[in-house]
């Protein structure tokens, strides 16, 4: 999802506002992917440190590929005032 929002804000935003929802995005991510090496490298998962950090890398391009899309395709303004709201 975050991605819809970043491509959103790029889409239809100023370019410091988008820039802005991206740095949002990035601040929110760290803590959520710092928590998720830590559950796959932890006992009950015992990923080694790279399996993990590949794993990581690999679900964090999902916020690239949701902003490839949404910049794609031809969103209408009311469309992306949904994804934005």
């Amino acid at each position: 999802c975050d991605g819809f929002f970043v491509g959103a804000a790029f889409a239809e935003c100023s370019e410091s506002m988008a820039w802005g929802i991206a740095a949002a995005t990035i601040l929110h991510e760290i803590p959520q992917e710092l928590s998720d090496y830590l559950i796959l490298t932890g006992p009950q998962v015992g990923l080694s440190t790279l399996k993990a950090l590949a794993v990581n890398f690999a679900t964090g391009l999902s916020v690239v590929l949701g902003a490839i899309i949404v910049l794609a395709n031809d969103v209408e303004s009311s469309t992306t005032g949904l994804l934005l709201a």
